[in-house]
């Protein structure tokens, strides 16, 4: 069954974020790289890979696998967040790169950086009011649970019918494109953040 022409639309339509991925590297890497470019950079080409890779789910009506990647580039947004609410980038970047626990850390102001914080002022400061809920219902597909079981068995009579299928068919057209616009909104999301740190980079350098 092909998809609806709809989805495929919006499908087609998240992946011109391609180019806007593509270049927000370029403006990070396109000088002499700072220690966070490092971290920022390896943000970028997490995003980029996972928007394909998300793509490639969509058009195969793999809900199950690609709602995780939903979660995945949210990851990617909260990460950077916490970059840029370290009392130091550069420090930041330095614990991350041995293998230190962000949620560990602690913000300039004394915040612990643990996902449900920096989701929640993630919120806050880009004015994203459904980012926490969104949050919440990715992170129910990362882990098995009742999302998984309410996907596999249907209800049909008073009786319970179990499916083992490779491709979603019976997944509404309207629960793929909120995934879509939520993936979208993600990966703008980390444009936004990482755009942020590139603007600070210029203004310190133009400070110098």
């Amino acid at each position: 069954m092909e998809q609806s022409s709809a989805v495929t639309a919006a499908i087609e339509e998240a992946m011109a974020l391609d180019a806007a991925i593509l270049e927000a590297s370029r403006e990070i890497l396109h000088e002499t790289a700072l220690l966070p470019d490092l971290f920022v950079a390896a943000v970028l080409n997490r995003a980029l890979q996972l928007l394909h890779g998300f793509e490639a789910l969509v058009r195969t009506r793999n809900y199950l696998s690609a709602t995780p990647l939903f979660r995945l580039q949210l990851d990617n947004a909260i990460r950077l967040w916490a970059g840029a609410l370290a009392p130091s980038f550069d420090d930041f970047t330095n614990a991350v790169i041995r293998g230190d626990q962000i949620k560990k850390m602690m913000s300039r102001d004394g915040m612990p950086m643990t996902d449900k914080n920096l989701v929640k002022s993630l919120a806050e400061n880009f004015s994203l009011p459904m980012l926490v809920a969104s949050y919440e219902y990715a992170c129910g597909f990362v882990h098995l649970s009742g999302e998984h079981v309410f996907a596999t068995n249907r209800t049909d009579d008073g009786r319970i019918i179990g499916r083992i299928v490779r491709e979603d068919v019976d997944t509404p057209e309207a629960k793929w494109l909120d995934l879509i616009t939520g993936f979208s909104s993600a990966t703008t999301l980390v444009l936004d953040v990482a755009g942020g740190w590139a603007r600070r980079k210029t203004e310190s350098r133009e400070n110098v």
